[in-house]
């Protein structure tokens, strides 16, 4: 594994970790917010119940000072006092007497039971002046907020943890597709620097002859000439290719839509290439379903259809035999180039529409191209919401089928 490698590795490992780490901590803080803010709200909806209650049971014994010993709810107990503190009666059996803990907030805890109370003086009477005490059993209240507090904090752990996994998932499916593309983008920067060193070294090696003989008449560097020209123009084609296919990967690729007579255009794009393939003893069929229309862009369409018979011509000996067909659906319409070439093998079929991939054949022929054509039908196709197929034309070649939807006219 080269430096860059391991370098683009952990930088990725890097990248990974703070996404991850992100996407787990800042959802946690909230999770942890809502939990506690549902606490809170728990706790305060209970406290305003207890005081109601103690409100609504100190206006009873207000309203009723000679009342001694009586239940106001099932829940309460009312203990009066004398000015001197001293208990002189109570209701339902309370203890007039205890060592509980009492507290400033208002709560009295006696052998684990736990009190909420609230008192004042009831008014004058014959014995002298009167204070109550209303006690309150909150031992429920205080199980609910428990029940309460534990469901929270059980709903806390498990949305923590699904949230863990869920973005331990998410992000490395996301880091998985950045490597992927980190690893396309490093190979096509390795692809770009082989395919444009041939004919920058070739377009190199003719000038510098050029140059070692001024003397030389134009005619007689015509060879080197015609090569420097020959790799200018690849170049030129290569820059151009590429500069679709970056648009497209930046969602850039314009398309300019417009009623289009598709069956016109295959026949004017397959014109010429059947005068190049009579010149090359080779035979074109054309089958063309006629009053194919459709709303696309038609320069697009030609482009494609003109690299697939641009390779069919290519990539076929004398002999071999080309197939373009039109075909009409209502919904679609389809172009289908086919040659009786060598073809690609079977296993290779699903590579061929990626940038700068060629088979050996194609590598090894005097007439082989930069390997962009096909990427760029495919962009093509995409754009235009369309998809394109690879198959073995049996008994033996390549079948491309490329098929549009077909969209009414404005």
């Amino acid at each position: 594994m080269r430096v860059r490698d391991l370098y683009t590795k952990a930088e990725t490992e890097k990248q990974s970790m703070r996404l991850l780490s992100i996407s787990i901590v800042v959802p946690s803080i909230l999770l942890v917010l809502v939990a506690v803010l549902s606490c809170y709200i728990a706790s305060y909806t209970i406290n305003l119940k207890i005081k109601e209650q103690l409100s609504v049971a100190s206006h009873v014994v207000l309203s009723s000072p000679d009342v001694k010993i009586e239940s106001i709810y099932e829940k309460c107990s009312v203990v009066y006092y004398d000015e001197k503190g001293i208990a002189i009666g109570d209701t339902k059996g309370f203890p007039t007497s205890y060592d509980g803990e009492w507290n400033n907030d208002s709560y009295l805890r006696i052998e684990g039971v736990r009190y909420s109370w609230q008192g004042g003086p009831t008014g004058n009477n014959k014995d002298g002046k009167v204070y109550y005490v209303v006690f309150i059993d909150i031992t429920e209240e205080n199980n609910l907020y428990r029940i309460v507090v534990s469901v929270s904090v059980v709903v806390l752990v498990a949305a923590v943890l699904i949230l863990s996994l869920f973005s331990y998932w998410i992000v490395t499916l996301q880091m998985r597709h950045y490597e992927d593309a980190l690893n396309r983008n490093n190979r096509l920067i390795s692809d770009i620097s082989h395919e444009f060193n041939t004919p920058l070294a070739v377009i190199k090696t003719s000038i510098s002859t050029i140059m070692a003989e001024p003397e030389k008449k134009v005619e007689d560097v015509s060879e080197q000439l015609v090569n420097v020209t020959h790799e200018s123009g690849r170049l030129s084609r290569m820059v151009r290719d590429m500069l679709i296919l970056s648009r497209s990967d930046q969602d850039r690729l314009i398309l300019e839509k417009k009623n289009c007579d598709i069956s016109s255009i295959v026949k004017d794009v397959v014109e010429p290439f059947e005068i190049m393939c009579q010149l090359d003893d080779k035979k074109m069929n054309v089958s063309i379903d006629e009053g194919v229309l459709s709303r696309t862009d038609e320069d697009k369409v030609r482009q494609a259809i003109i690299i697939l018979l641009d390779n069919a011509v290519k990539y076929t000996k004398r002999g071999d035999e080309i197939f373009v067909t039109l075909k009409n659906t209502s919904s679609k319409y389809s172009i289908i180039v086919a040659d009786t070439g060598k073809g690609v093998p079977e296993n290779e079929l699903q590579n061929i529409f990626e940038r700068f991939y060629r088979t050996d054949y194609s590598r090894n022929s005097e007439t082989g191209g930069s390997g962009l054509g096909l990427s760029i039908v495919k962009t093509i196709s995409g754009a235009l919401k369309g998809k394109v197929l690879a198959e073995i034309n049996e008994p033996h070649g390549l079948k491309i089928i490329l098929e549009f939807p077909k969209e009414k006219f404005t």
